[in-house]
């Protein structure tokens, strides 16, 4: 049985889900980004004497790690029924244990590969790559919502992905290189997520007409670069075959899977 984690837990369970701290990149993000027990989120824990399972809900969005999966299965889907949940996820060993439960149901569900980076292999930098800042968000916008691949941006405002690129650097959750040319951001690498010992990249993407040149090499290395820098692991999912060998040539080595099951019932 799952309950609320108590605020005496707190650092037990950052202690867990450190264990395997790159596969938990986004509920460590999470925790340390926005605290505990806010509105759009909330942790609890499997409720025995040793901790073996962690859950965290943000927004509609629901995580799940454990180290043995000795949870009550059903528990989950009463979760996502009470919190309207839209997307679950979790690693391989979760997936394999909920699947199952699955079975009957029209929930669509991906498989992506996760890579992390010990170590940056050499690169060549080309085209002219900087650091954004915060007055870059609108042409980052503008460039990444024309990205068949970033398909999410599609149902979302302009303004408001303008908005929330913005908040993401100034805060600094949000580490963004870009490369412009002829007044517009062509080619981009971004954290989506950040804590203190590894960094999910995403958003990497280069404008058709640029691609080929070497610009998503040069801003997610540089990237990587910084992040490594400040003793901190790059790590980024990804399914695409092409950019798994541009990945796998910075120095990623892949090391699991993370799967995402979308569960929202239209």
């Amino acid at each position: 049985m799952f309950r609320l984690v108590k605020p005496e837990e707190r650092q037990a369970v950052i202690a867990f889900l450190k264990k395997e701290s790159d596969l938990n990149l986004f509920f460590i993000a999470d925790i340390e980004f926005y605290g505990w027990d806010k509105d759009f989120l909330q942790v609890w824990r499997d409720d025995t004497k040793e901790l073996h399972s962690v859950v965290l809900r943000y927004n509609n969005n629901l995580l799940v790690y454990s180290d043995d999966c000795s949870f009550d299965r059903s528990e989950i889907f009463t979760m996502i029924r009470k919190y309207a949940i839209h997307h679950l996820s979790g690693g391989r060993k979760f997936y394999d244990y909920i699947k199952p439960l699955l079975a009957g149901k029209n929930y669509h569900t991906s498989t992506c590969i996760s890579a992390k980076m010990k170590r940056l292999t050499h690169f060549s930098v080309a085209g002219k790559p900087r650091k954004a800042t915060a007055d870059d968000a609108r042409k980052i916008a503008e460039s990444i919502t024309t990205i068949g691949e970033f398909s999410s941006y599609k149902d979302v405002p302009l303004e408001q992905t303008i908005a929330t690129i913005h908040k993401s650097i100034a805060d600094g959750f949000g580490i963004y290189y870009v490369i412009e040319e002829e007044g517009k951001v062509v080619a981009s690498a971004a954290t989506i997520a950040l804590c203190s010992v590894s960094a999910m990249i995403g958003g990497v993407f280069a404008l058709p007409a640029y691609r080929n040149k070497g610009y998503a090499t040069s801003v997610t290395g540089l990237l990587c670069q910084e992040l490594l820098s400040k003793g901190i692991t790059p790590v980024l999912f990804f399914e695409n075959p092409l950019a798994a060998s541009i990945y796998h040539r910075l120095g990623f080595v892949d090391f699991g899977e993370w799967i995402f099951m979308d569960v929202h019932q239209h």
